[in-house]
């Protein structure tokens, strides 16, 4: 499942001063949007809600994103138009 392998792997980062739960929660719904904006796929609705609602992006959030992510890169991410720009935002 490359979305998967994809979130995991890009909320694998840490900083300074860190998101919390809900923000964290907003930048996995940022990143399932940005992937699936990027695929042709044609179940990508079916994927991005499967994904949003699996309560295993809940875990991974907590235990890669909560109090890893600092401000600076919570907000570059959430201005990002594209899954590359959003991951530009990790350096």
């Amino acid at each position: 499942m490359r979305l998967g392998c994809v979130l995991l792997a890009l909320l694998m980062t840490g900083c300074s001063r860190t998101a919390d739960e809900e923000q964290c929660k907003k930048l996995v719904d940022k990143l399932v949007d940005l992937l699936a904006e990027s695929s042709s796929e044609s179940h990508v609705d079916k994927v991005k809600k499967d994904v949003k609602n699996d309560k295993r992006s809940a875990v991974i959030s907590k235990e890669t994103c909560v109090g890893k992510i600092s401000r600076s890169q919570y907000e570059c991410m959430m201005a990002a138009k594209s899954v590359e720009q959003f991951t530009a935002c990790e350096k």
